[in-house]
Formats: structure tokens, C-alpha cells, sequence
């Protein structure tokens, strides 16, 4: 079913025509703007209207959505597909998708589908001959994007007919898709419409989603049975129609990613704060009969705690070899603390979609994989303890089970099968055979969760039997030896079901054949779309033996990989994130709503009604170390200037945690930041009488620069979206001796961002110092797009090396008698902040202590060596935010390094916001009456307020305005607005008001003298019908101009008052 692209020029509007219902969709621009990208949109009968032209001569399969872009607003149109092989379950495949411009007929010309090759991505900044929208196209166009105008391809089949089922019972409530079928009771925002877990155009499909759900009953199914509207999952589908035994079958793979934490392999790791993982994936193996239909389900995702691995080097291939490119140097980022709630969120969902979970961990043992498999085994018997606590029914666990040993009621439980470890012993072959055995419960549970069986055509399927739970596999990457494992899992109960039904297809080479080529192809394409090549290991899954040929193959896809993830990956995530809306200014597209700008400025004005505040206490450091190791000095003076206050969160930077020394500069060497770790636990251990304990939250290091984040353990559940990045300065951006580490995070619903940073040294080098701010402030960026200014709250700390340029002597003798004043009327940081605009917009509280550099090691004298540099206030703390103060800036008395460590002590508001209220606030105010006056009201204000000729009204000489008891015409001389007799003898006595349109019997316009600017309109006597005039200044040259003699050309406009609608 096609549709038809229809244009209309003035004013701009894109129109989808539906020949099959002559129904049409059309997109314009709301009358007045709004600070949110919003569309008029209109369900329209009876065709296209005249007056428009169809854009290009594509056929349209359906519509993704709108997305803005830049100034611009995009439809995303699908204008090519190919159609899979079985006529059971129809299923498409996306080809070509193109992007109309709706504000502009700019880029009419140039279609987004002919641009640069799919392996590119842009930056994200469009070049004038490519168009905004390309890289969205590429990832749209990738090949592993499909839909169905038949079915919810979103939705596994049992969860389908569960949903029609729930569907009869409420009639009323039904969602239709083009197709007809209801789609009530699945996972969604939309009435249980499909599985937004895997609606990969949510984003851009969301607002139009809630249009049709507001249509009238009929107009509804109109829409519907128009087939607008596209829903797209990623991932792979795959269709075999074969002949059994004179039987005719179906078999076909649906896998389904997840969009909630998508990304490429290094940039998408572990979990979310929302128990979201990387690289989810629910794969569907179904088997149909003319009588029955199989459905199997299972999932893969990524070690459900927070990790991260960065890329390997080129160097990977040298001192790795092709086998590994590299150790797996992955580093857990939170620890159990601080990563509980993610993980019971991520096995609740789990639990609530498929009932039981049984994991399959198939990472190695060695290095970073053993550490992960560690972390996972820990978490997953820390949850299995809290839900035994919990919980007091038929599910309750022996907390003291192994990780291959829990208890047979248990809905959780784990494996840990090492892969890698099985094939070295037994070879690939053997690894089904010793996966199966009674070393491991996979048998068992595989018997035991079974599958589901239906019955009935497609679409009319009975429910005969559930599945009853499902394994989830995982690897490193979720990719090779998870699609392994998961090929074993279908076939054995593919086995089962083939036994029971007919003993003779178990040995059909039709069904295993095609089995093993779907789940080879299966494997390639979740590989393309994580890692950019196909999966390692698809010699073995399609035939069965590991071969020669596979192997080189094998070592290519390695290369390749590394490739990718070093120059490849880092702009496709950015377009994937544009895609999913994850970028920090990106703003859905909504539907046209007259007053959403004023209720949005009332909500905000609201926030007290649904949102509480608390006052958070922070400690910021920083430390240059001068390379040196802990010594026997405590930090707890350092920590804890106070032993009373105990602040939540203890953020410490730290520079020159290791010697700059060239072999250092090129490379960071964790070791030195995990002793001072561990020391700062040993320090915070000794601490007598505390009433609080604290835990690392998250390090990261740059060279010789580090942060650290310690938080109270109790509240470490109001802590999300923790993230850290880099960016080096050093030599041009080459080397990190100079840079900075930044930590963002998210306590409850007010964000922070800390920075530590190490700028140029040398006395001269102010502008280098400059350039380092610069650099840092402008490029540094954290995942999904955040920069540092897009945060409610940030801080600054670190050795930025700005100096004192007064003479050595002078400098030392005003430190020495505490005159700061004096000292700061030369200090390097101050006049760049004043002249350079460094640190523009941040604070620094008073500096009431000596200069911290540089000393005598152990000493309080300023340095006696040869060079004898000047002392100077290197080491600086500076900060923004709207509820942040600081109440304590000193120095701390430490002795071990040439710098003083100075911290200061904060106070922050933080609110938590209760979107339940909200939405129920939102609801209340789009009902109130006097509210969608208010803001009919403030429109009129703020349309007025836009009129370029009456920007200077108020130097005119006006009258007053009109009241009860007078009108601001009255005593006016009208004939000075009417200058003909002719005019004026077409006046209508019984108005007075010479602007209202009935003043006059005539339909002749009037004419108004540029000299005579009109007052504001009466308070209380005027006609609201009436529009304004709008006063527009003609050329000289103009033909509209009807100038009389003597009369200077340009003075008179014909003006016709028209009736607001």
C-alpha cells in the first residue's frame, strides 16, 4: 500500500495521500512560533486539495516520523523496501529513506539518499552540498532495519496473542494497527500498542503516535487502514518457506535490539541506571506448520553492571597479535554499592517479561574478562540474597547457594561456562555436548522453560502452550560465541518440539540447514550493526566445522573491528544519538499546541508543587602530588577540616600523580592512582567516632592528572548517569602530560559536572594557559552529546599554573606580611579573567591563604633552590551554579609535595522531581479554563510584541485609552485619517470607532497616513473581531502606492482590516 507526496508552496505544507482510502495527512507550520519544534497536523477526506504539486516520483512505503535538525524540521519518509520471501509472515526490510524538509524548499533538489558512502559518518555539521540529514539516512539504510504492515513485528508471538486475548475483553479500548490488529496490553506509552523496547523511531514517531490516538473512533481506523505510519525495529529477520516431508513449512529469526542503551561496541558497555544493557537482544525462532506454530525465545545483553573498555590501539595488532588485538582491559566503574539498583532493575524487567531468567556467562577467566565474570557473580548473589529477604512466598532462595548451585525455585539463577576455555580442551564440536551435560543446569532449565506452541492461521493463533523463562547469554561483546550458544539453545528446542510432533523431521536436513544459515546470518548482522564487521565463528555455525578459510576470516573481521572502533565508531554513535534523541539540545517535534509555550513557563513556575529539595554538602580538593606516593601523612585533615561534618560527596583531583617524564607523557599508567586509592580508603578506615562510611564511586585518569569521587554509602541510590572523559592539551592535543579528567553525575534530578585539570607550565606561558581553558571548556564531551555548560551545577579544580608577575622579592615579602590584595593586583589568572573572558561566568570565593606554590619539600618556605621560581596561586578552585555556594576556601597543611592542597566546602540545593505530580499538574492545567485563557492571552501579548512597526509606538503623542465613560476617538479630528471627501462621505454614523470595520458603508479600503500612527487599542469598548492594521512602509517605487498631487511618493499604503478567524 503506497502513498503519494504532495507539496503546497505558500505557505510551505507536505501532504501524504493515501490512494487506497483517499484519505491525506497533511504537515505545515503552526501560525505562531514557539520556543519547541512543533506541526500543524490534519487527517483529511476526500483527497489532495488543488494548488499542489507531488514532490519527486517515489512511491512512499510510510512515514518514521519528524525530526529536527538544525533550524529545520524533517519528515522521515520511507521511500524503498524490499519484501521478504514468505507470503506467511510478511516482513520488509528498509532500502531507501528519504528526509522532506517541512520548513524549507531548500533541500527539494537534493535528495539525502545520494550522498557518501554507508561506511562514513559526518560530524554532525553539514556541509552546503550535503544534506542535514544524511548521516540519519545511513544509519536508516543500513540493511538491518524491518517492519510489517501485517503484524506488531515489535512483539514476540506469545506476548501477541496474550494481548489479543486481553483485547476481547476490552473492545473499547482497542489499538488498531494498518492492518487491523489490536494492540492492546503490550509494552508501550501508547495503550500497550507494541514493545517500545524495540521501536527503534519512537523519537521521531512518539508525537504522531499520540495524534492518532486522540482521533475519534472512526477517523482512527481511517488512519489505520492508510498505513501512515511506519514501526521499525533493527536487528534481523529472516524467512525460509520449506518442504517437509510433502509438508509445507516456515521457518524464520526475528531479532530484535534494544534502542534503550544502544551504541557501538566502546562506547555502549555494561548498564544504565535504568537497568538498561548494552547490546539487548530478544531473538524469536519460529517453526510453523499448517496447524501449529513454535516460538522460542531468548535474550542476549552485556554484563548487566557498570563497565567500560576503551578501543585497542594499532599498536594491539603488534603486541597483541591477530588472536586478541590486545588484553581486555576492561575496568569495572562502579562498585556493588553504588550498582545494586541498576542491576535488580535490570533482572526485575527481565522477570516481569518472561517470568524466569537463567544466565549464561561464557566470558574466560584471564585478565579483564575474569574481573567482569567476578563483578557479575557478585552482583548477581548479592540480588538473589535481597530477594530471598524480600520476598516471603514459593520463590524464596537459600542465600547461601553457588553461582552454578541455586536453588531449584529460584527465578534467577547463572552459569559460568567458559567458552573459550571448553574449545581449547574439547574443540568447537564438542562445546553443545558439555553445555548439555550434568556438569551444567542448561538441560534441565532448557526442559523445564520450554517454549511456546499456538495454534490456529496467523493472526488467529490460540495460546496451547507458554514458555516459561528464558536463558540470557552473554559474552564480552554479545556478539561470536553468544550467537554460538544461542544457535545450540534454539536447535535443542527446535529438537524437542520436532520429537513430540514428528519423530521424523528431528532428521530433516531441509530444517537444520536452514536452521544453521539463519542463525549465521543472524550472527553477521547484530555483528555489523555492534561491532561493523560480520561475527566471528559463522564457518562453524553454518557448517557445522571450524575451518581453515573461517579462521583467516576470523583474523580479518578482527582487523577490521579495531579499524572501526578507532575511526569509525565515534561519529556513527553521535548519529545514532540524533536518531534516538539522546543528543542534550535535541527536542522532540510535537504536535501544534497554542499554548504549550505559556504552560510550560507555568509548570516551570510550579516546580514547588511537584518536587522537594534538600541540601546537599560536597568537599573539593586539589592535590599537585609532584609525582610523588603516599607517604605516612594522613589526608584526613585534608577530608575532614571539620570531623563533625561529613560531606555526601568527597571530590578529589589530583595532578602530577605520576612523574611527567617523557616515556610517562605518552601513556597512562593506572598503578600510582590505585595506591593513592587504596590509601585514601586506608585513611577514611582509620577515622574515630564517623558515623558515615564512604565508597569510590568513580576515578578516572588522565597521565599524571586523576579525580576521584567518593560517596556516602547511604546515599549512594540517589546517584545516576555517572560518566567520566579526557581531553588532552598537551603538545597541540597530542600527549596528556596537560589536559584534564571530568566526572558528570546526576544526584537525584540536579546534574554535576567536576573538572580537574593541569594547564601549561612556565611563567611566560599565559596564553598557552588560556588556550588550554579554552580548549578543554569548549571540546571536552561526555557521552550523548553533554558538554560542560549543559549541567546545572559545575566545578572547576586543579593546578592551572597562572602566576604572580610582580618581581620575586616583592612577591615573597607581601605573602609573608598576608597582603593578598596587593599580591592579586598582578596575578596572571585574575587579568585573564578580566581581559580574556577565562572562566567567564564562574566564581572564585575570596583567597584568604598564601600562595601554594611552590615550597621546599616539608617545609613552609617558599623555594630556596637555584631557580628560586616566584610563589603563585597555582592551585584554584572556581565554580557555577545557581543553588551552589561555598562556605570554606583554604589550604590544607600537607607537607609531602612542593604544592599546598587547597579544598573548599560546599552547599547545594537538589531537588527531586515526582513526575507522577507533574503529570497530574500538566493534566489539570490543560483542563483549566482559565488557564487556556491566560494563555490565549499571553499568544495575542506576544504576537504583538513581534510587530516590527509598532517596535517604537511610545514616542508618539497618543491619547488616552478608552474607559467607561470615554472612548480615545472622541474630540479626535477623524478627517485626518480619511482625507477625501469621498471617504469621507461613505461613513456609517452609527460607529464611532473609526477603526472598526463597519465605520464605513463602503467596501473600499481605506487608506492610512504614514503620519497618523493608531493608539493601542481600547481597553474596553473594542471590537476582539477586529485585527489590527499593520502599518508597512512601502519604496518609493511602489505600484500599490496610490499617491495624490503634491503628495510624496511612499507616504500612503492601501490597507484592508481583516477578521481574525
Amino acid at each position: 500500500m503506497s502513498l503519494s507526496l504532495y507539496s503546497h508552496a505558500q505557505p510551505r505544507s507536505l501532504t501524504l495521500f493515501s490512494p487506497h482510502t483517499l484519505t491525506a495527512l497533511k504537515f505545515s507550520l503552526p501560525p505562531q512560533e514557539s520556543r519547541a519544534p512543533q506541526v500543524v497536523v490534519e487527517l483529511i477526506d476526500g483527497g489532495v486539495n488543488g494548488g499542489r504539486r507531488m514532490l519527486g516520483n517515489k512511491k512512499i512505503e510510510g512515514c518514521l516520523g519528524m525530526v529536527k535538525v538544525g533550524d529545520d524540521i524533517f519528515l522521515a519518509l520511507v521511500t524503498s523496501a524490499a519484501a521478504l520471501s514468505s507470503h506467511i509472515e510478511p516482513i520488509s526490510r528498509i532500502v531507501a529513506v528519504d528526509f522532506v524538509c517541512l520548513t524549507s524548499a531548500n533541500w527539494d533538489g537534493l535528495s539525502s539518499f545520494d550522498q557518501s558512502t554507508d561506511s562514513d559518518y559526518d560530524d554532525g555539521q553539514p556541509s552546503t552540498a550535503e544534506h542535514p540529514c544524511s548521516s540519519l539516512r545511513k544509519i536508516l539504510t543500513n540493511g538491518q532495519f524491518y517492519f510489517s504492515s501485517a503484524f506488531d513485528l515489535s512483539t514476540r508471538l506469545e506476548a501477541r496473542i496474550l494481548r489479543h486475548s486481553k483485547s476481547n475483553h476490552h473492545a473499547d479500548e482497542k489499538h488498531i494497527l494498518p492492518d487491523g490488529e489490536d494492540r492492546t496490553g503490550a509494552k508501550g506509552e501508547h495503550g500497550g500498542q507494541y514493545d517500545e523496547r524495540f521501536l527503534w523511531n519512537f523519537f521521531l514517531v512518539d508525537s504522531l503516535l499520540r495524534f492518532r490516538d486522540g482521533l475519534e473512533t472512526a477517523k482512527k481506523e481511517a488512519f489505520d487502514k492508510s498505513g501512515f505510519l511506519i514501526l521499525i525495529i533493527q536487528g534481523f529477520c529472516s524467512v525460509f518457506d520449506i518442504n517437509v516431508g510433502g509438508t509445507a513449512c516456515t521457518i524464520s529469526l526475528i531479532s530484535r535490539l534494544s534502542y534503550k542503551r544502544a551504541g557501538t561496541r566502546y562506547n555502549s558497555r555494561g548498564v544504565d541506571d535504568d537497568g538498561n544493557v548494552a547490546n539487548f537482544v530478544e531473538t524469536e525462532t519460529l517453526f510453523r506448520t499448517p496447524d501449529l506454530c513454535l516460538s522460542y525465545v531468548q535474550v542476549r545483553g552485556s554484563v548487566p553492571v557498570f563497565w567500560e573498555q576503551s578501543a585497542p590501539g594499532l599498536g594491539g595488532v603488534v603486541g597483541g597479535g591477530l588472536a586478541g588485538l590486545g588484553p581486555a582491559n576492561v575496568r569495572i566503574t562502579r562498585p556493588l554499592i553504588a550498582g545494586r539498583r541498576a542491576f535488580e532493575q535490570h533482572f526485575m524487567d527481565l522477570l516481569e517479561t518472561y517470568e524466569r531468567v537463567h544466565g549464561l556467562n561464557l566470558l574466560g577467566t584471564r585478565e579483564g574478562e575474569g574481573a567482569l565474570s567476578n563483578a557479575y557473580q557478585e552482583h548477581i548473589l548479592d540480588f538473589i540474597r535481597n530477594r530471598a529477604a524480600n520476598v516471603h512466598d514459593e520463590e524464596k532462595t537459600d542465600p547461601t547457594v553457588g553461582i552454578n548451585n541455586v536453588a531449584d525455585d529460584a527465578p534467577v539463577s547463572l552459569t559460568h561456562f567458559d567458552f573459550h576455555s571448553r574449545v581449547r580442551s574439547g574443540g568447537m564440536e564438542q562445546v553443545r555436548d558439555q553445555l548439555m551435560s550434568p556438569e551444567f543446569p542448561v538441560k534441565d532449565e532448557s526442559e523445564m522453560y520450554g517454549y511456546c506452541l499456538a495454534s490456529g492461521l496467523p493472526g488467529e493463533e490460540d495460546l496451547v502452550m507458554k514458555q516459561r523463562g528464558v536463558f540470557r547469554s552473554n559474552c564480552l561483546d554479545c556478539l561470536d560465541r553468544t550467537n554460538v550458544v544461542q544457535d545450540m539453545l534454539s536447535r535443542q528446542a527446535l529438537e524437542h518440539f520436532l520429537i513430540n510432533c514428528n519423530p521424523t523431521w528431528a532428521y530433516s536436513d531441509a530444517i537444520w540447514s536452514t536452521h544453521r544459515t539463519l542463525w549465521a546470518e543472524n550472527g553477521d548482522a547484530l555483528s555489523r550493526i555492534y561491532a561493523g564487521t560480520g561475527a566471528l565463528n559463522t564457518s562453524f555455525t553454518r557448517t557445522g566445522k571450524k575451518t581453515l578459510g573461517g579462521f583467516l576470516s576470523d583474523a580479518t573481521k578482527r582487523v577490521g573491528r579495531m579499524y572501526i572502533s578507532n575511526f569509525v565508531d565515534g561519529n556513527k554513535q553521535m548519529a545514532i544519538d540524533a536518531l534516538l534523541g539522546n543528543l542534550p539540545d535535541q527536542q522532540k517535534v510535537l504536535i501544534f499546541d497554542p499554548h504549550h509555550d505559556y504552560l510550560r513557563d507555568l509548570v516551570a513556575e510550579r516546580i514547588a508543587e511537584y518536587s522537594t529539595s534538600q541540601d546537599l554538602t560536597l568537599w573539593v580538593g586539589t592535590y599537585n602530588l609532584c609525582g610523588r606516593p603516599p607517604g605516612s601523612e594522613s589526608l584526613l585533615p585534608f577530608f575532614f577540616p571539620d570531623p563533625s561534618i561529613e560531606p555526601e560527596l568527597l571530590v578529589l583531583g589530583f595532578q602530577e600523580i605520576v612523574e611527567l617524564s617523557p616515556q610517562q607523557i605518552m601513556a597512562t599508567d593506572p598503578e600510582k592512582k590505585r595506591r593513592w586509592e587504596q590509601f585514601i580508603m586506608q585513611n577514611l578506615a582509620e577515622r574515630e567516632e564517623h558515623k558515615s562510611s564512604y565508597f569510590i564511586l568513580r576515578s578516572e585518569q588522565l597521565v599524571g592528572t586523576a579525580l576521584i569521587i567518593l560517596v556516602k554509602s547511604s546515599v549512594a541510590h540517589d546517584i545516576r548517569n555517572v560518566e567520566a572523559t579526557t581531553k588532552k592539551t598537551g603538545f597541540k592535543g597530542v600527549t596528556g602530560n596537560k589536559g584534564a579528567v571530568a566526572i558528570r553525575l546526576d544526584f537525584r534530578d540536579t546534574s554535576f559536572c567536576f573538572i580537574t585539570a593541569h594547564f601549561a607550565a612556565g611563567h611566560s606561558a599565559v596564553e598557552e594557559r588560556n588556550r588550554d581553558y579554552f580548549t578543554i571548556s569548549s571540546e571536552l564531551k561526555f557521552q550523548r552529546g553533554r558538554r560542560i555548560d549543559t549541567h546545572d551545577n559545575v566545578i572547576w579544580l586543579g593546578d592551572f599554573n597562572y602566576r604572580i608577575s610582580l618581581q620575586n622579592e616583592e612577591v615573597r615579602m607581601l605573602a609573608e606580611a598576608d597582603d593578598y590584595d596587593s599580591l592579586l593586583q598582578g596575578e596572571q589568572l585574575r587579568l585573564s579573567m578580566a581581559t580574556r573572558n577565562v572562566f567567564a561566568g564562574y566564581a572564585e570565593a575570596p583567597i584568604t591563604f598564601r600562595p601554594t606554590y611552590k615550597y621546599d619539600q616539608g617545609t613552609e618556605v617558599y623555594d630556596t633552590s637555584e631557580k628560586q621560581r616566584i610563589p603563585a596561586w597555582t592551585d584554584r578552585i572556581f565554580y557555577r551554579g545557581r543553588e551552589l555556594d561555598i562556605w570554606k576556601y583554604t589550604t590544607a597543611k600537607l607537607y609531602q609535595s612542593d604544592h599546598r592542597p587547597v579544598y573548599g566546602q560546599f552547599r547545594a540545593s537538589v531537588r527531586t522531581i515526582d513526575v507522577q505530580k507533574k503529570a497530574a499538574l500538566i493534566a489539570k492545567l490543560q483542563q483549566d479554563q482559565s488557564v487556556i485563557l491566560a494563555a490565549k492571552a499571553q499568544g495575542i501579548e506576544d504576537s504583538y510584541d513581534n510587530l516590527e512597526d509598532f517596535k517604537d509606538l511610545a514616542v508618539f503623542d497618543v491619547p488616552p485609552p478608552s474607559d467607561d465613560q470615554q472612548a480615545w476617538w472622541d474630540g479626535v479630528d477623524i478627517s485626518s485619517y480619511f482625507p477625501t471627501a469621498e471617504e469621507l462621505s461613505s461613513r456609517n454614523p452609527a460607529v464611532s470607532n473609526p477603526w472598526d470595520v463597519a465605520f464605513l458603508r463602503s467596501n473600499m479600503p481605506r487608506r492610512v497616513k504614514k503620519d497618523h500612527v493608531p493608539p493601542p487599542a481600547p481597553t474596553s469598548r473594542h471590537n476582539l473581531g477586529v485585527s489590527e492594521p499593520k502599518l508597512t512602509r512601502k519604496s518609493s517605487n511602489s505600484s500599490l502606492l496610490d499617491t495624490a498631487e503634491g503628495e510624496e511618493s511612499g507616504t500612503w499604503e492601501v490597507i484592508k482590516p481583516d477578521r481574525k478567524v
